[in-house]
C-alpha cells in the first residue's frame, strides 16, 4: 500500500506490529439470557486481539468500512432511531389490522457469517465510495489477513478462526453488518412478498408484516434457505405486542404504535453499589443517565412515572442515597420527549489514517 500511494510512511509505521502477543480466547456470560437446561449461563465466544499482530491493521480495515455500514437502507445507529422510525409510522396514520409486528435474530452473526459473503458485502461497499483510497483491492487484502490469520491460543494449544470472525477485531461488526446487507439484498430478489418496514442493529432485526402468518413462516423459510449451513434465523411474530432492543413496542386498539422500556425476566438489578470505589460523579451519572433513557422510550407519561419509581427503588436497594436519586431523576424528567430524540450524541473520536 505505500508503495501504491494508499497510505503514508507514518500510517505503515502504525500498521507494522512490534511487541505482539498472541490473541486469547475467553467466554463472556450472557447475563442477560436464561441459563442452559443444566441451569450454566450461555457464554459468548470473544478472542481477545489486544496487542496481537493484527490489532492495528483490523483497526486499519474498520476505520474504512465503517461508516459504509450506515449506507444500508435497513440500518438503525441505536434505539433512538428506532425510536424516531416508530415516530415516522405514527406520523402516518394507524396500521391496519392485518398488520404484525416482527423480530429476527441471526444466531451468531459473526462467526457463522460465510467469508466469500463477508467479503463480498464490504468489495461492494468499497466500491461504491465516492473516494477510493485506499484502494478496493488494498483494503480487501488487508480484510482477509485480518479473516485468515485470526490465530489465538486457548487451553495451551493454538487455533485459527476459519469460520466467519470472531468477536473481538475491531473490523468485526463493519465486516459482518456488511455481509448481511448483501444477504438483505438476496432476500429481497427472492421473496415475492415483502415487510413494509425493516430494520437492523447488526444482528437484531424489527419489522412490520402485512401478508399473514403463514406468509411470513414462508418468508422466513426462504431467508433461512439463503445461506442454509451457515446463516440461521430465528423470529418472533405478533399482532399486539414485540420487544426490540429493551424497547417494548405495542399496538393500541387504533392501530398506533406506542413504546415502554423492556426489562428482561433476567434483570439483577446489579449496578454499582454507592459505595464502591468509583468517583461519585460516575455513580451518580447512573440515575440520570437511566432516568434519559427511560423519558426516551416511554411513549406514555404513566409508564415514565412507574419506570422512574422502579429506578429509584433499585437504585435504593444498592445503596443510593434517596434523595440523591430524586435529584438526578428530576431534571430528565421536565425534558420533552421529542428534544431528547432529536438530540444527537457525541461521536467518538476515532484515528485519522
Amino acid at each position: 500500500m505505500l508503495s501504491d500511494g494508499d497510505i503514508d510512511e507514518k500510517t505503515a509505521d502504525y500498521l507494522v506490529p512490534s511487541d505482539v502477543k498472541t490473541s486469547r480466547y475467553y467466554t463472556s456470560p450472557k447475563t442477560h439470557k436464561d441459563t442452559d437446561v443444566n441451569g450454566h449461563l450461555k457464554t459468548r465466544p470473544v478472542i481477545s486481539g489486544c496487542g496481537s499482530p493484527i490489532e492495528k491493521l483490523s483497526e486499519f480495515v474498520d476505520f474504512y468500512i465503517n461508516p459504509e455500514i450506515k449506507k444500508l437502507d435497513s440500518f438503525v445507529k441505536d434505539s433512538k432511531d428506532v425510536l424516531k422510525l416508530i415516530n415516522s409510522i405514527n406520523d402516518k396514520g394507524p396500521l391496519p389490522p392485518n398488520v404484525a409486528m416482527f423480530t429476527i435474530d441471526v444466531k451468531a452473526m459473526y462467526p457463522s457469517m460465510p467469508q466469500h459473503l463477508g467479503i463480498e458485502g464490504v468489495r461492494r461497499a468499497l466500491d461504491n465510495r465516492s473516494f477510493k483510497k485506499p484502494s478496493t483491492g488494498n483494503l480487501i487484502e488487508c480484510l482477509k489477513l485480518c479473516l485468515n490469520e485470526n490465530h489465538f491460543e486457548f487451553n495451551g494449544g493454538w487455533f485459527t478462526q476459519i469460520h466467519g470472525t470472531s468477536i473481538g477485531p475491531k473490523m468485526a461488526p463493519g465486516y459482518a453488518c456488511l455481509g448481511m446487507g448483501l444477504v438483505e439484498d438476496k432476500l429481497w430478489i427472492s421473496c415475492p412478498l415483502k415487510p413494509t418496514e425493516w430494520c437492523r442493529y447488526i444482528d437484531d432485526i424489527w419489522g412490520l408484516w402485512p401478508h399473514g402468518n403463514e406468509a411470513f413462516i414462508s418468508f422466513m423459510g426462504i431467508l433461512n434457505n439463503l445461506c442454509p449451513d451457515e446463516l440461521e434465523f430465528t423470529y418472533e411474530f405478533d399482532f399486539n405486542t414485540i420487544n426490540f432492543l429493551g424497547i417494548r413496542i405495542q399496538r393500541s386498539k387504533e392501530g398506533f404504535l406506542s413504546t415502554d422500556l423492556f426489562v428482561k425476566p433476567t434483570f439483577k438489578n446489579l449496578y454499582l453499589r454507592y459505595d464502591s470505589y468509583h468517583s461519585k460523579s460516575t455513580l451518580d451519572s447512573i440515575a440520570y443517565g437511566q432516568a434519559l433513557r427511560i423519558k426516551s422510550i416511554c411513549s406514555d407519561e404513566r409508564n415514565v412515572h412507574r419506570n422512574l419509581t422502579d429506578l429509584h427503588n433499585n437504585l435504593s436497594e444498592r445503596g443510593y442515597p434517596s434523595s440523591k436519586v430524586r435529584e438526578k431523576i428530576k431534571h430528565p424528567g421536565k425534558l420533552s420527549r421529542s428534544s431528547l430524540l432529536c438530540s444527537e450524541s457525541a461521536t467518538k473520536k476515532q484515528r485519522r489514517f
